[in-house]
């Protein structure tokens, strides 16, 4: 039977707490700091997306890396191989995203949108611009595990990628920035596009991570260290 250990995630999933506080607070008692303004290409921006397409993704990275990463160094890697598929990584992955990560986001989505952005979107709609970055950050965290075995690789790439596109906007990577939302400097048809391939991308990353665990390859690759 897969094992969650919820102690390993301890450190994040209080700053993940605390972060979600701090954010239900200022909805609450000051919105504004949530307010949606219009900017001259007909996009919103807010300071929600901050806490949607940076927060949220780099806590769910963190809590990935540390639910993952006992499971991935080498001694218990044969028996995390010979689990049931169903109790193997993707498994304790979905876990993860859909236990410990999901639900906050969801909850700070439905309470700005309820309280700020349901004049500009539908509750569907922010879901769209504001969970690629979860999605994509997520799975990239999953495949980088698979990949290299090792927590501190995996945090390194993940995490720089992040703090390099945000800092740099939409100067280095353009249209394909994961922080359009951020800095809203392209009409709301390139920023909708941008996260429509986000979603493909973690569609086929996670595609890619089920075949890999199903034929063995980590299983074999570990053998080969």
């Amino acid at each position: 039977m897969i094992k969650v250990d919820l102690k390993a995630a301890r450190l994040p999933l209080i700053i993940y707490g605390i972060i979600f506080l701090i954010y239900s607070a200022l909805l609450t008692f000051y919105p504004e700091t949530m307010a949606f303004n219009k900017t001259k290409f007909d996009t919103y921006q807010s300071d929600f997306f901050y806490w949607s397409d940076f927060i949220c993704p780099l806590a769910a990275v963190f809590c990935i890396i540390m639910q993952l990463g006992n499971t991935l160094e080498k001694r218990s890697f044969e028996f995390l191989c010979s689990l049931p598929e169903s109790m193997g990584i993707i498994g304790r992955w979905c876990f993860t995203l859909c236990a410990l990560i999901l639900p906050v986001y969801l909850t700070g989505t439905l309470s700005c949108w309820l309280t700020e952005a349901h004049e500009f979107f539908s509750f569907g709609e922010l879901l769209y611009l504001s969970g690629a970055n979860l999605a994509f950050y997520s799975v990239l965290t999953l495949i980088l595990m698979l990949i290299f075995r090792q927590s501190f690789y995996s945090f390194c790439v993940v995490c720089g990628l992040m703090f390099v596109d945000l800092s740099t906007g939409d100067k280095l990577f353009f249209e394909y920035s994961s922080f359009l939302n951020i800095s809203c400097n392209m009409p709301i048809e390139v920023i909708k596009n941008n996260r429509f391939v986000y979603y493909v991308i973690f569609a086929i990353v996670l595609s890619v991570c089920i075949v890999f665990v199903k034929t063995r390859m980590p299983n074999r690759l570990n053998k080969m260290r």
